[in-house]
């Protein structure tokens, strides 16, 4: 791919779609309606929306490492994505604590003389001890459902974490002339994550807790797209390999081994989709629809004439979803990225 064409792409289009993943299966989960049709098909191997992240993580691998080589300097780089995450994920936890909190209170209690707006399990309280990104306070004491106001939020540590790596990976070298070492780099992951996920019992007593237990197949994917975009002038996107590997990945999912295949193939799936056509979106509404609409179905959930209908359910919170997306893309999102810079050229899990 030369570079003069990078911008010829449709990734503001996945990453709407990843979202919509992302909402559809939770609103499954937390309207109790059971296991959505794509984890019925796929044998519970995989929900829809573990796809949703592992698709974002992938398109951001791909663009970040491409950010980092048009940065002038690493801090160019780290304050692009500081700013790309934080503004937004601020707002939300701002809304979440003291706007949908409160909203889910006063519908299960009658009330708001009660919310509990200080303290241990107050809403600035959850404020306060989430804003570093890793999100230490889930709930906000909100009976009936004590459980996370907001479960989306746990990826944006990792994916920042991810950022972090490629920034150290970047400062190396090994995204322009030594990026054979990027390539050894995810190869050895890629393996030990397949050992991990296809050899049941097996121990790794040197590895930290947070590689043995983490999400790892998030990180290959990551990796994988930035190996695609150290090595783009290899590399030839063309439609009938996508083709080949969606019928791969169809094949995974509906007879098993799509968890140690996904990671690598979907990857390269989505980039050479996202280069067979162009189309941009003038507004990027997908890490607010991300972010906002587990918020939303816990208050919806408390309200019996939208949630004891799955399709009433998913309208309502598709619509209340897209305002509060709109609102933070609006009002928040855009005004933090470079005038020039159109929305996907930083991706961001808006997963």
């Amino acid at each position: 791919m030369p570079p003069d064409t990078s911008h010829q792409n449709c990734f503001d289009v996945f990453r709407l779609v990843f979202a919509g993943m992302v909402l559809w299966a939770h609103v499954w989960l937390i309207g109790g309606f059971g296991s959505d049709w794509f984890a019925r098909s796929s044998r519970d191997q995989v929900y829809l929306a573990e796809v949703g992240v592992l698709g974002f993580f992938a398109i951001s691998g791909f663009l970040v490492a491409d950010s980092y080589t048009r940065s002038s300097s690493a801090w160019s780089f780290l304050r692009r994505r500081v700013l790309r995450i934080f503004p937004g994920f601020y707002a939300n936890l701002l809304v979440s604590a003291l706007v949908i909190g409160p909203l889910i209170w006063m519908v299960s209690t009658g009330g708001l003389s009660s919310y509990p707006w200080f303290g241990p399990q107050g809403g600035f309280h959850y404020i306060f001890v989430n804003a570093g990104l890793v999100i230490k306070a889930w709930s906000v004491g909100l009976p009936p459902n004590p459980d996370a106001l907001d479960g989306a939020l746990w990826s944006l540590a990792l994916e920042f974490a991810c950022y972090l790596a490629l920034l150290f990976v970047g400062l190396c070298g090994a995204l322009n002339r030594q990026r054979i070492y990027l390539l050894i780099i995810t190869a050895g992951l890629g393996i030990y994550y397949v050992m991990r996920t296809s050899v049941e019992g097996i121990s790794y007593p040197l590895l930290p807790t947070y590689v043995v237990l983490g999400p790892m197949h998030y990180v290959v994917a990551f990796l994988v797209g930035a190996c695609c975009r150290a090595f783009r002038e290899s590399l030839k996107f063309d439609m009938k390999i996508a083709l080949l590997l969606g019928v791969i990945l169809l094949g995974l999912a509906k007879f098993g081994g799509w968890r140690i295949g996904a990671p690598f193939i979907l990857p390269l799936f989505i980039l050479h989709v996202a280069h067979g056509f162009s189309m941009r979106l003038r507004h990027d509404l997908s890490y607010g629809i991300y972010i906002y609409h587990w918020p939303v179905a816990k208050l919806l959930v408390l309200w019996p004439l939208v949630s004891k209908s799955l399709p009433v359910f998913l309208a309502t919170n598709v619509m209340v979803t897209l305002v509060l997306a709109t609102g933070s893309w609006w009002f928040v999102e855009r005004h933090f990225l470079p005038r020039h810079q159109a929305p996907a050229a930083d991706a961001v899990v808006g997963g």
